[in-house]
């Protein structure tokens, strides 16, 4: 049997043939692949996932993840390098400093309203918890910066592409991308071929901050008849389950960011011991001088905590 496996190619030319044809292509894949830069290999690698991801009917969900992780390390070390030389030129740190001011601005102002959705209250008297909030929220606001920064290269990447084709004919080359030394033209193709669904994937991953529940579960619409004009009744969730699925999951992610802050508040800026009357299970939040937020543990409630505003009782002997 072992001879006979050792002069199957001898009387099989075709299989010499094969071998040396995969053996050619395998060597020319390594040479290409070889002159790339890492961030080509990574939009290539990104490219081959998704192309995997459309192709096959049933393909494991954590194929759509790796081919988005591929695509986002391939752009965000050209955004870093971009952004490094940026930040050497003196209008390049004012802008990118006003953009960060900006930024975390805008960061602390959405943890204060998340505050507010929580407690019921103004988010003054929660110090800490603010600054706890920006930190949980941070992955949103990174997410959002990625999304504007996706958005604006894809701009600029096909206003870049129609300005060098519309200069070539007159013999100005202007070269597509500073770092790429081979295949430039089609590594620019393909990040814009890319971008779309970085953008998809980047929006997916930030929804569950800002997606609560829908209620979809309870919609109902009326769908007609025509045979009889008989009216009948059903549920959303009866017509397109996999949405509401998507939507659950979702509002389960959300309520798991509101339930942290929330046992923060609890835990650390809500005091077992206040100068205003209590029950022994409350823990209050002094809010001025008349008012107080009383918090206790509620397990029927969605956070997991009940908030009582009322009037300062002082607890004086």
């Amino acid at each position: 049997m072992k001879n006979y496996l050792t002069s199957l190619p001898n009387k099989l030319p075709w299989f010499n043939r094969l071998i040396a044809f995969f053996a050619t292509r395998l060597v020319r894949f390594k040479r290409f692949f070889f002159k790339l830069n890492f961030s080509q290999r990574a939009y290539l690698i990104a490219a081959a996932l998704w192309l995997l991801t459309i192709i096959l009917t049933s393909e494991p969900e954590f194929l759509s993840y790796l081919a988005l992780f591929f695509s986002v390390i391939g752009f965000g070390r050209e955004t870093y390098l971009l952004f490094h030389k940026f930040w050497e030129t003196k209008g390049g740190k004012i802008a990118i400093i006003v953009l960060y001011a900006s930024m975390a601005n805008v960061s602390l102002a959405f943890a204060a309203l998340k505050i507010n959705e929580i407690t019921g209250i103004e988010p003054f008297p929660f110090v800490f918890t603010l600054g706890f909030s920006t930190l949980v929220i941070a992955p949103f606001w990174i997410g959002v910066s990625s999304l504007m920064i996706l958005i604006l290269t894809l701009i600029i990447l096909n206003i870049w592409i129609i300005i060098r084709l519309l200069l070539k004919p007159f013999g100005v080359n202007i070269n597509i991308h500073w770092e790429d030394k081979e295949y430039a033209g089609r590594t620019m193709l393909l990040r814009i071929l890319l971008i779309p669904p970085m953008i998809a994937g980047m929006t997916v991953l930030i929804a569950p901050y800002v997606v609560d529940d829908p209620e979809l579960s309870t919609l109902e619409i009326n769908l007609s008849e025509q045979n009889d004009n008989v009216v009948n009744t059903r549920k959303v969730s009866d017509l397109s389950e996999e949405d509401i699925e998507y939507f659950n999951q979702f509002k389960q992610v959300n309520l798991s960011i509101k339930k942290l802050i929330a046992d923060f508040i609890f835990t650390f800026e809500a005091y077992e011991k206040s100068i205003c009357t209590k029950e022994e299970n409350q823990r209050s939040v002094i809010i001025d001088e008349n008012s107080v937020l009383l918090i206790s543990e509620d397990p029927d409630s969605e956070l997991g905590y009940k908030y009582t505003l009322k009037a300062c009782d002082p607890a004086y002997e």
